[in-house]
Parts: structure tokens; C-alpha cells; sequence
């Protein structure tokens, strides 16, 4: 039995929480399918994750970081890490919600890195985007958003490409999966459709890229409010969690524009609901599980957001054209569980670094 430690600031962020959850809520399957233990150690800094490391007693360390420490910091840490005598195999589980990442100078130093969503190509990582991401660049030259020194960004050498690994994404935390397998799941949700569209944001005042691209989404999507269709646009209306999810299962189209990162935990809803997921373009990623194959189980759309209503009103002309999205999305989801992608991962990072 192979002895794994996962050391993550579990308790100091619900981001992580998430990306480590799979490994606590699959554990038994992991001992019995993988021959792997895992155990979890919530570590708040990098001091404390250091210590946690060098400890000793295990034959796999997968490490995650947190958000507030520096790059410098971070790569320094798993530097020092690496000349630990008698350290065992080190996977960077990075738990941040953008496709780009400013950890990758990790890599000399771990023996995998494994993030949720990567970038098809990962040359586009040497890309000079404006903040180091896609999506600020785009929201810069868009619409002329200044991000100051604000950079989450770095280049992944090409001598240490093959270490970059897709890990697993938020639709594979428990507390989005189990809305798959509600009763409900397996009716025809169809007719339970009351809302055409619905796209309901958390927007505020501050000028950063997440907000001037939702912004720009509720601003796209305003025709469809004097369009004699029942839609929900709104973002600045905080409503009960429970009518948020009543909203999305009942609505035939949901919205769903980037947040801080490209995928968002109501791509899932929208799926495990039967809704129709509208959202810009995601074709420069890969993600696991993966339900962005477009006009198959998602109806992508520029990122300008320029062609958003036409696109809903496409669709909504077609319910025949929802219905088969719709099952092609869910199908493809549940095909993630029903085919254990999560041990799948697990055992192909464990023929990678052990």
C-alpha cells in the first residue's frame, strides 16, 4: 500500500477544499482499486506545508499552495524542498480557478503539476497577456481595462512540459456532483421549463477583469429583457442559494460568462438541470470533466458576447436542437463517474511519478 500525504490550506480556502474533496470522498476506492492511502494535512502557509513535507513517513507528497504567497516564495519552498534528503515523489496539485498561472517556476522542482483546466497548447503559456492571463488581455484590449501590476502569469518550459498534467476540475467536488443524481435526474425535466433565459451574476463596483466581463455579459444579453421572453438577467440582486438552482433547472437557456476562471461551478448546474449552457468560447482548454464540445453539449459564443442573443434565440426556435444538447451534455458528464475519471487521473499520475 502506497502512502500518500496531501498538505493544502484546506481550511483557509473553500477553492481548495474543493480540489482536495475527491481525494477524501473517494478514499476507500482509492486504498481498494489504486492500493493508494491518502491522507490530508491542512497547512495555512507555506512555513507550515514546508514542515508538513520534510516530515517524512510517506511515499507520495501532493502539495497545494496558497493563494496569498508570492511566486518567488512558492518556487523557493519546493527548491529547498527538492534538496531534502530522502524526499519522496512531489505532485503541485494547483487549485486556482484561472487557465494561466503564475507557479509554473515549480517545475524543476516537482515531479508533476497537475491543474484543472490547461490551455490546449501549452506554447500560449509564453504569450506576453496583458495581467498574464487570456482573459484580462482580452478585457484590456476589449475594453480598455487596466490591471496595473496585478500578473498571474508564467511561461512553461518546454523541457518540462510533459510534467503539466489536467487534474480534475470543480465538477467533480461532491457537493456539485451529487445534483446528478437527484431523483429528479432521471425525469423529463422538460416541461418543467418556465424560463427562457436566465443569466444571474454577483457584479460589483470594483474594476477588475471578473467584473468588466460580467458586466459586459448582462449588457449583451439586455435586448432579451424587452424581447417578450421570460428571461432573468440580472447582477446585482443577491438572491436564497435554493432560488438560484430553481432558476437554472427551470430556465431552457443558462448564461454563464468566466468568472475568475473560464470554467464555473454553473456550467455543471446548468447541466445536471437539463439547461441549455450558453458561455463564451472554451475551445483554447482542456478540462476534466469535460462538457465544452461545442454545439454537441454546450453553444459557445464570441467573446465579445456580440452574437449572445442571436444565439439564445437560435436556440430557442429549436427545442429540438436543446434536447439533444441537453442529453449529449449530461450524458458526457455522468459518463465522467460511470467511467471513474477521477481514478483514472489518480492512476495516471501515479505511472507518471512513481
Amino acid at each position: 500500500m502506497l502512502k500518500a500525504k496531501v498538505i493544502a490550506p484546506v481550511s483557509a480556502d473553500p477553492v481548495v477544499e474543493a480540489a482536495v474533496d475527491p481525494l477524501k470522498r473517494r478514499g476507500k476506492d482509492l486504498r481498494t482499486k489504486l492500493g493508494l492511502s491518502v491522507e490530508v494535512a491542512d497547512r495555512r502557509t507555506l512555513a507550515e506545508i514546508d514542515r508538513e513535507a520534510r516530515a517524512g513517513g510517506v511515499d507520495l507528497l501532493i502539495i497545494a499552495t496558497p493563494w496569498s504567497e508570492t511566486k518567488e516564495a512558492t518556487v523557493g519552498m519546493f527548491e529547498g524542498l527538492a534538496r531534502h534528503p530522502g524526499r519522496p515523489p512531489v505532485i503541485y496539485l494547483d487549485t486556482f480557478d484561472q487557465s494561466s498561472s503564475p507557479y509554473f517556476g515549480v517545475l524543476p522542482y516537482v515531479d508533476a503539476y497537475v491543474k484543472k483546466q490547461l490551455h490546449r497548447d501549452l506554447s500560449d503559456y509564453d504569450n506576453d497577456y496583458v495581467g498574464g492571463y487570456i482573459l484580462p488581455d482580452f478585457c484590456a484590449r476589449q475594453y480598455g481595462l487596466e490591471v496595473g501590476d496585478w500578473h498571474f502569469g508564467s511561461p512553461v518550459p518546454v523541457e518540462y512540459r510533459d510534467r503539466v498534467h489536467v487534474g480534475w476540475n470543480i465538477g467533480a467536488w461532491g457537493e456539485i456532483a451529487k445534483r446528478l443524481f437527484y431523483p429528479w435526474k432521471a425525469l423529463d425535466v422538460t416541461h418543467r421549463k418556465r424560463l427562457d433565459v436566465v443569466c444571474r451574476l454577483s457584479c460589483g463596483d470594483t474594476e477588475n477583469y471578473y467584473q468588466v466581463h460580467r458586466k459586459a455579459a448582462l449588457e449583451a444579453l439586455a435586448p432579451l429583457r424587452d424581447s417578450g421572453l421570460d428571461v432573468v438577467v440580472e447582477g446585482y440582486k443577491r438572491v436564497p442559494l435554493r432560488q438560484f438552482h430553481a432558476e437554472l433547472r427551470e430556465s431552457r437557456i443558462g448564461f454563464s460568462p468566466f468568472g475568475w476562471g473560464e470554467v464555473t461551478d454553473r456550467d455543471y448546474h446548468c447541466v445536471s438541470g437539463r439547461t441549455l449552457l450558453v458561455k463564451p468560447s472554451m475551445e483554447h482548454l482542456v478540462t476534466k470533466p469535460d462538457i465544452y464540445v461545442a454545439g454537441e453539449t454546450y453553444v459557445p459564443v464570441k467573446w465579445d458576447m456580440s452574437d449572445a442573443v442571436e444565439r439564445c434565440r437560435h436556440y430557442l426556435d429549436r427545442p429540438a436542437e436543446i434536447e439533444r444538447i441537453t442529453k449529449n451534455a449530461l450524458a458526457m458528464y455522468l459518463a465522467y463517474f460511470e467511467h471513474d475519471g477521477f481514478l483514472t487521473t489518480i492512476r495516471e499520475l501515479l505511472d507518471a511519478v512513481m
